[in-house]
């Protein structure tokens, strides 16, 4: 059997942790440079809010039900979703890690045990541990255990559910709409609502050569596990990403390049400190810059550049100088900008790296000095040792005004009991 654990209003819970006021209050997390919302809770559901909403708009209209809203804490995020997929782990060693707030874990080792109580109990585990409630569900395949999962959330009043047999199995299907069937996403929703396919269950009896025609070999493998056939194979170990990127909008008009090298170098710090964390060495750099596409009264200017380096490399240095090359080639005066980013891509394994008689940017001398960088940092804190281009003040920042602490990550921000 396949668990799937998903962890509820995640970014909001991680912040109720920490500030047990916001506990059943409507809840919004907004984006970087605090515009629009990205995560909510259920009563700000209830109230009409989704994702993408204006945060001014919403709050004229639902700030008189005690609506409150806190910038993206993805440092707290990130370290309390490690420490939930720790505990779960501790129950099986058969984990993926599907995303930030959701794992899967295959149970075929645990034959002989009560299912429904083992899974509840790492469930109550993790609420204890963590103080985030999850919701779980169980089915014959990954398809079928979100399938589960959504009905736990949504209609069960412990956040638990088992697919029991068949019957069991159509029941929940003729539940699920297919727009929210996981896998199917807009495109194929409008198609499928076309043909008369409104359900779940109603994808899951079309002709398999039928679906396998509109959907490709992708669409097949689900309609497959949807009928309980396991084709969604397991990913033990996280992938090796295609490609790592940075991107987030100023909190001010940016017109100068000095300053535009200056984000896009921290940009880049961020990238090769994820390139290094995957033993993974890049071998294409991606620039882009561009103004406020909503400000209609401003000139506007969009430009990206590639470059391919002759020999991948992770040496935060050397990728920097490459870098700085092309933003000022794509640079213009006159232009308020909004946003600039970096895309490291064609990336291979450290140890795979193909060598240049004639260039060779993985020499000692630079294995040395990101090996002292990465030290430092990692025993006194991000960024304590730096390039000094990459700057202090950092006046671009998106706005962040209303960012929780870093409760787990920053020894100044650890909550004092009195």
């Amino acid at each position: 059997m396949i668990v799937h654990a998903d962890c509820d209003a995640f970014y909001v819970s991680s912040e109720r942790v920490f500030n047990p006021s916001l506990i059943a209050k409507p809840v919004v997390i907004l984006s970087n440079g605090d515009h629009t919302v990205v995560a909510l809770s259920k009563e700000a559901k209830a109230l009409g809010i989704k994702r993408g909403d204006n945060i001014k708009v919403i709050m004229s209209l639902y700030g008189h039900h005690g609506l409150k809203a806190l910038s993206s804490n993805y440092t707290l995020y990130g370290d309390m979703s490690s420490r939930v997929m720790e505990v779960f782990g501790q129950y099986t060693p058969d984990m993926e890690f599907y995303s930030i707030d959701e794992a899967f874990a295959n149970l075929y080792r645990h034959k002989y045990i009560d299912l429904d109580s083992y899974v509840m109990d790492a469930k109550n585990k993790i609420l204890q541990y963590t103080g985030i409630p999850v919701s779980v569900g169980i089915g014959q395949t990954k398809a079928l255990a979100k399938t589960a999962t959504k009905y736990a959330k949504k209609e069960t009043p412990n956040g638990f559910y088992r697919i029991k047999d068949n019957e069991d199995r159509i029941r929940l299907l003729k539940w699920l709409p297919v727009g929210d069937v996981w896998g199917i996403g807009g495109k194929y929703e409008s198609k499928l609502l076309a043909m008369g396919i409104e359900t779940a269950y109603d994808f899951s009896i079309m002709p398999g050569e039928k679906v396998n025609e509109l959907m490709t070999i992708v669409g097949y493998r689900l309609w497959c596990e949807l009928n309980g056939h396991q084709k969604i194979d397991f990913e033990y170990e996280v992938p090796n990403k295609k490609g790592i990127g940075s991107a987030k909008g100023f909190g001010t008009k940016v017109t100068e390049l000095t300053q535009l090298q200056e984000a896009m170098e921290v940009y880049l710090s961020r990238c090769c400190d994820k390139l290094r964390g995957q033993n993974l060495a890049c071998k294409h750099l991606y620039i882009f810059l561009h103004t406020n596409p909503f400000a209609t009264d401003e000139p506007q200017y969009y430009k990206g550049i590639e470059f391919e380096l002759p020999v991948a490399t992770y040496h935060t240095h050397v990728l920097k100088e490459e870098a700085n090359k092309l933003l000022k080639k794509i640079y213009r005066k006159g232009f308020s900008y909004k946003r600039v980013g970096i895309y490291l891509s064609r990336l291979v394994p450290v140890g795979a790296i193909q060598a240049d008689f004639f260039h060779n940017p993985n020499t000692e001398r630079n294995a040395k000095l990101t090996e002292v960088l990465d030290t430092m940092n990692n025993r006194y804190g991000r960024d304590k040792l730096r390039f000094a281009s990459m700057g202090y003040k950092h006046d671009w920042k998106a706005r962040a005004e209303k960012l929780s602490l870093h409760f787990t990550t920053d020894k100044d921000d650890i909550i004092r009991i009195k």
